[in-house]
């Protein structure tokens, strides 16, 4: 049996209720990264979508030049992490909060 802390009072939980619990506290947790692929395809999934062009005619855009490629290097990497300067410096552009960053990471985790 699973006991948790809930509202100061430990409680044990059933079977049922421990599986419910541990899968509602896995996916609260942001994953430490995704991979490039994960990350498209989770902003293809998005109401409306983001594309992978809409992103690179968007870097092309920045200026100055050092912090677009700076950009266009961290958006080109294999690895994304949800604590990258892209994601907190330009992720407005596209209309996603910082909360919408988070649930997208929590998605691309599952692709």
């Amino acid at each position: 049996m699973m006991q948790v802390y809930i509202d100061d009072e430990l409680v044990t939980l059933t079977p049922e209720d421990a599986a419910l619990w541990q899968a509602a506290a896995s996916a609260a947790l942001l994953p430490d990264k995704i991979t490039r692929t994960q990350g498209l395809l989770a902003l293809l999934e998005r109401d409306p979508p983001i594309t992978e062009a809409q992103i690179l005619a968007f870097i092309a855009t920045i200026e100055p030049e050092i912090e677009r490629e700076r950009v266009r290097i961290l958006f080109a990497n294999p690895d994304w992490r949800p604590n990258d300067p892209l994601w907190s410096q330009h992720c407005a552009t596209f209309g996603l909060t910082s909360a919408d960053v988070g649930d997208l990471f929590r998605h691309a985790a599952t692709l």
